[in-house]
């Protein structure tokens, strides 16, 4: 009978009963991290935090010997090099741009006189480089905004803008002389950053 005693309360032990208590399970404790990237734009080479980018383009003497618009710019296309290009990194993926052009002219202009000039229309062009191809968006130089692009993702890469200015007019590129004098006129990009 003792020998069965012992046996029952080896088993006993075996399975756990009679042990000291144990804990029932493992605790499980979480701690989530939150973080945020908002919808905003920037230019690689910018100073950060400055959401302007900008630069000189200089055109050099844009009349020939007898006075006249320059062929090079008069002849000029959208298949021209572009003036400018810039790195723009944007973290959301829908971003759109709006393009404003002034024409290249003498500020403040001189009386008008029959066959002379001292203002120089021309188209402004931006290209986008997205991901999902080229967006682009021309402008006459008259002063005006276009309308704004339809949303788009810049592509990681560098010079994804690239800015076009082509077909110089005059008025009358065959007939006009240029006034002498400073001429100036800008491009003006304006890229919103959308998430």
């Amino acid at each position: 009978m003792k020998a069965h005693l012992l046996a029952a309360a080896a088993m006993a032990a075996s399975l756990g009963f009679g042990a000291p208590a144990m804990a029932a399970g493992s605790l499980t404790g979480m701690v989530t991290l939150d973080g945020s990237v908002p919808a905003q734009c920037s230019v690689a080479s910018d100073v950060p935090g400055i959401l302007l980018f900008q630069t000189t383009v200089q055109l050099g003497d844009i009349a020939d010997a007898n006075g006249h618009l320059v062929s090079a710019l008069a002849t000029s296309t959208n298949s021209s090099a572009p003036v400018a290009t810039f790195q723009v990194n944007c973290t959301g993926a829908h971003n759109t741009a709006t393009l404003e052009a002034t024409p290249l002219a003498i500020a403040p202009a001189p009386a008008a006189q029959t066959g002379y000039s001292s203002s120089v229309a021309y188209t402004a062009e931006a290209d986008y480089a997205a991901v999902s191809g080229t967006v682009t968006q021309t402008q006459a130089s008259n002063g005006g905004t276009s309308s704004p692009t339809a949303a788009f993702q810049f592509a990681n890469q560098s010079g994804n803008l690239a800015i076009k200015a082509y077909a110089f007019d005059d008025g009358n590129n065959a007939a006009n002389i240029l006034d002498a004098g400073a001429y100036s006129g800008v491009i003006t990009v304006v890229i919103t950053p959308g998430a």
